[in-house]
């Protein structure tokens, strides 16, 4: 027998009642949580560094946008769809790790933001043709851009 949403979230409810309050073992994460995050929004200078970033990043793209692509006439190269979802992916994780670490887990976002700057990396040595965006992004062919840059499986 299938579950209505509504019944479904009212069963959770139920099987997670603590002390009569839904989700009450979650409480005490919850509070220290916002405690955290409350102790770390007083600090100002990581927070203006990181919005001053942010708006960097933002006004780069629509600058990009609206006055650097449209006085290209040659066509979009292909690894241009390989690098900008790259960048927007980098961009989406660092405002989410900040997330992440200011709600106390501060290793968990170290990691990810290590992952992010090994992608970063990567990205960069393939716009210096140290590699290519099909290396990186694990696509293997016997010949990309018009030359053999892959070895062929063995």
């Amino acid at each position: 027998m299938a579950l209505s949403p509504e019944e479904f979230v009212k069963r959770l409810q139920d099987i997670s009642e603590s002390d009569g309050i839904p989700y009450g073992r979650t409480r005490l994460i919850t509070e220290e949580e916002e405690k955290y995050n409350f102790r770390v929004l007083q600090y100002k200078g990581h927070f203006a560094l990181s919005n001053a970033f942010k708006c960097f990043f933002l006004e780069t793209v629509e600058l990009i946008n609206t006055h650097c692509r449209p006085k290209v006439t040659a066509p979009v190269p292909m690894l241009y769809g390989f690098f900008v979802p790259r960048m927007v992916h980098a961009f989406h994780s660092l405002c989410g790790t900040e997330r992440v670490a200011i709600s106390g887990y501060p290793l968990l976002a170290y990691t990810v933001l290590r992952n992010i700057f090994d992608n970063l990396i990567l990205s960069s040595a393939s716009l210096q043709k140290f590699t290519d965006f099909y290396s990186i992004e694990g696509v293997w062919t016997r010949k990309t851009n018009g030359h053999s840059c892959h070895k062929e499986a063995a």
